[in-house]
């Protein structure tokens, strides 16, 4: 664990990652005898982790998904490895053939066989924002704007937010604290007029370092800290009381699924902006790595490929709304 936290201080794994370790390394220790040697561990002992592997803690569910149940074997297999890279066992562990991480094909059947609504649609966003109190009215047109997710408003400043001199537009220049990507896009006049609205409305900070932050709780703190190793959700939280909220004037509503919840507008924003072709901008406004040989040698994006991409989400929210009222 001294090593993933000296990766942690490196900013190469966040604090969230270091416990997942942790847990991994817990149950382990609880599942197997801790005076266990590592020089004895062979396939059948493996296969003895394979009920935690599968375990599920989420009600409605049996087992874990298989995205779940890779992302552990994957972690743990890692441990291992770790402790033959490092000198305490003088061989490579034989992890048979039952303890691997479930294919691609499987997680994608999978997927194709339990359907879940990752998206939301034009006309359940704008039920949510008629629902939603500030800030969480402004995080949602953040959200489906420019691709943010949760864990983004922690951290976001005011200085990253360049307002134009007409008041109506404005650019952010955000960079992922997840990757420490570069990030950016033109945010449209109603996410301006939102912000505005909120900074009229948002409390004093109470300490120092605060002070520049755009989200503010009522007490006077960050929302959420993305380094804490407890996956703290504030903003899905504050989703949860607008789905009540709903759900009290209009008990059919179907607008809230278990899977589904703040950052599925981040998967909105991705699915729609899909329509400009151009994955190139899109990826850059929504802070992912490009791989790509080509993508090395792009030193900016135009500003209009940015804007080309959240104009058609905006048209894709707005226009047949308005259209259908008139």
């Amino acid at each position: 664990m001294e090593s993933k936290e000296r990766s942690c201080q490196k900013g190469k794994i966040n604090a969230r990652g270091v416990a997942e370790y942790q847990r991994e390394i817990d149950a382990v220790l609880n599942i197997l005898n801790p005076r266990t040697s590592l020089a004895t561990m062979r396939p059948a002992k493996f296969n003895l982790l394979l009920p935690y592997i599968q375990s599920n803690s989420k009600p409605g569910q049996e087992t874990a998904n298989l995205v779940t149940q890779s992302n552990r074997v994957r972690r743990i297999r890692a441990i291992f490895i770790f402790a033959y890279k490092n000198g305490y066992v003088d061989r490579p562990f034989c992890f048979g053939s039952e303890f691997v991480q479930p294919s691609r094909n499987e997680i994608a059947k999978e997927r194709n066989d339990n359907p879940t609504p990752e998206t939301y649609t034009k006309e359940e966003i704008h039920l949510l924002l008629k629902y939603a109190r500030q800030p969480l009215k402004t995080m949602i047109l953040m959200a489906i704007n420019a691709g943010l997710g949760n864990h983004d408003f922690a951290t976001l400043k005011w200085s990253h937010i360049n307002f134009h001199e007409n008041g109506e537009t404005a650019w952010l220049n955000y960079p992922r604290h997840k990757t420490g990507n570069a990030r950016e896009a033109p945010l449209w006049k109603e996410t301006v007029a939102a912000l505005k609205d909120w900074r009229t409305r948002r409390p004093t900070p109470t300490g120092d370092t605060d002070r520049d932050l755009v989200f503010i709780t009522r007490y006077g703190n960050a929302w959420g800290n993305p380094d804490s190793p407890m996956n703290l959700n504030p903003v899905g939280k504050a989703l949860d009381k607008v789905f009540a909220r709903i759900l009290k004037d209009d008990p059919n509503s179907t607008i809230h699924h278990t899977k589904r919840g703040f950052y599925a507008l981040r998967h909105t924003f991705r699915t729609e902006a899909g329509g400009v072709i151009d994955e190139e901008a899109v990826n850059f406004i929504m802070g992912h790595v490009d791989n790509r040989m080509a993508a090395r040698y792009i030193a900016r994006y135009h500003p209009e490929r940015l804007q080309r991409v959240v104009d058609f989400v905006h048209d894709w929210l707005f226009t047949e709304v308005k259209q259908s009222n008139a």
